[in-house]
């Protein structure tokens, strides 16, 4: 419990930083390629969600944004399933892999359709 409460507290103080700073942790895929990765806006997303501007957290990372509510369960009842030593369920699993799936697309269809690197497609299919 008092990881917990001090993870939460130090989620807390990064998103403070992040709001009044802007400098946050970078992210290497997007500094090797030039391309957001599909995790791209989640610090933005988070610290936005503490001051409750959802419109700020939607424009940082619209995929995680909104299935936020399913992570947050999947986060207790991942907990809860290792405290009480269980195997996950087959339906969980299917569930994370659609998941997955889902953010792995976001991340391609965002990818191609970043305005600031002239999306992926023009680099992949650049004459």
């Amino acid at each position: 419990m008092l990881l917990f409460i001090s993870l939460l507290f130090a989620g807390a103080a990064y998103a403070v930083w992040y709001h009044f700073t802007e400098i946050g942790i970078p992210c290497i895929f997007r500094l090797i390629t030039g391309v957001s990765c599909p995790g791209c806006g989640i610090t933005r997303m988070l610290a936005a969600l503490f001051f409750l501007d959802f419109h700020a957290a939607y424009e940082a990372n619209a995929y995680l944004f909104v299935t936020f509510p399913f992570a947050v369960f999947e986060l207790i009842f991942e907990v809860r399933r290792k405290l009480l030593h269980k195997r996950p369920p087959l339906w969980n699993q299917i569930l994370l892999i659609l998941y997955l799936t889902g953010l792995i697309s976001f991340g391609i269809l965002r990818a191609l359709s970043e305005p600031h690197t002239h999306g992926l497609a023009a680099l992949l299919f650049a004459p």
